[in-house]
């Protein structure tokens, strides 16, 4: 299912964590880094979720501004050199504004700022500004990056708006050769044999066949990008009878040897060109899936209801870590705490933990403030 991307600071989380819960109510799923799983690479992780992502929305308030460093800046740098590639009438960047604040000058190119893009408010009414903000995603929504499974051909989600069946035909039979294609790739990369190299040579001319039978079902843009996978299939075979040879040849000297690492060197760069021309063609044609009858919010099934559950606690939690929030910077200026205030179970002074001072061993008086009722 299609994923949209939000862009926040902590300080924000109980806001954005009701945005992802309401907005996936109204059919639209989200990604926030709190959808990263233990042992991953969390840089790589949300810059692949950002780059996959149907929208992305950059949620700006009071908070964000009062930061010296945060990543949020990161994430959004990263989306403008993605959209800085995006065609200029596609609404894929989208402004929020949590609070009153100013949407940052951040240079986009060709003399623009994010302040040129439309945002929507959040407040002072947060269902109308949901509303506005899950009609414009679903209008906008031309990009899902559902991954594959492991074995298997993948299995094409279904359209919002269904094409015609000999359309719908066309695509199917030519994503099947194109997915044969690339598999025999992958068993061709890894090894150069005379069966393997024939096996690819025949699902290449079967896919030019299909791809130029079924030409004036696709549009301008499909179009090009299937001659480019087809393109890139034929650099991918080239050089491969050179290879074998090499490789099947009883003496190697230096020179050989170096040419037969350029030759590997070249098929992981043209392999991994010619998979990810594959996928992002299988995305284009898998999509407008937000607000469709197949997303999971409008079945009232266990993974939506799972969902549902785990997005309501994830809100419940944040709501309540801000009502603390509040309580500790009250205390704060009341001047009942600060950092030289020594806590009452004796552990010694208060150190800084999120801006507030706070015992690092019993969490006092942060974990006081956690039991309802306490610090109002």
């Amino acid at each position: 299912m299609a994923h949209v991307f939000i862009s926040y600071v902590r300080a924000d989380g109980d806001k954005v964590d009701k945005l992802a819960l309401d907005l996936y109510r109204a059919g639209i799923d989200t990604w926030t880094d709190r959808d990263l799983r233990p042992g991953e690479r969390w840089k790589l992780k949300i810059r692949q979720a950002i780059q996959q992502g149907a929208s992305f929305l950059a949620c700006f308030s009071p908070e964000v501004f009062a930061r010296d460093r945060t990543y949020m800046y990161e994430e959004i740098y990263t989306a403008i050199e993605i959209l800085r590639q995006t065609p200029g009438d596609r609404t894929w960047f989208i402004p929020v504004r949590l609070a009153t604040c100013e949407v940052p000058e951040f240079e986009i190119g060709a003399g623009l700022t994010l302040r040129d893009f439309q945002w929507v408010d959040l407040f002072p009414d947060w269902e109308p500004g949901v509303a506005t903000l899950a009609g414009t995603i679903r209008d906008a929504l031309t990009h899902v990056a559902t991954p594959p499974p492991a074995v298997g051909e993948p299995r094409l989600p279904p359209l919002r708006h269904e094409p015609p069946a000999a359309d719908w035909e066309a695509w199917r039979s030519t994503w099947t050769v194109l997915f044969q294609l690339k598999v025999a790739g992958e068993v061709l990369f890894t090894d150069v044999s005379a069966n393997n190299l024939r096996r690819y040579e025949e699902l290449l001319d079967s896919a030019v066949h299909k791809v130029g039978a079924s030409a004036f079902y696709f549009d301008r843009d499909d179009f090009e990008q299937l001659e480019a996978i087809l393109k890139g299939g034929l650099r991918l075979r080239h050089g491969k009878t050179h290879l074998m040879q090499l490789v099947l040849g009883k003496e190697v000297d230096g020179r050989t040897l170096d040419l037969l690492k350029k030759q590997v060197a070249s098929n992981v760069a043209m392999f991994e060109v010619f998979a990810q021309l594959v996928v992002e063609l299988r995305d284009r044609y898998a999509a407008r899936t937000a607000g469709a009858n197949a997303h999971p919010a409008w079945r009232d099934d266990a993974r939506s209801q799972r969902r549902i559950a785990a997005l309501g606690e994830a809100a419940a939690r944040s709501k309540r870590r801000a009502e603390i929030r509040t309580a500790a910077e009250a205390m704060v200026r009341r001047g009942e705490v600060s950092l030289t205030t020594a806590c009452p179970r004796g552990h010694g002074t208060l150190r800084e933990w999120e801006g507030f001072p706070r015992c690092w061993t019993c969490g006092w008086p942060w974990k006081d403030l956690d039991e309802p009722g306490k610090g109002e």
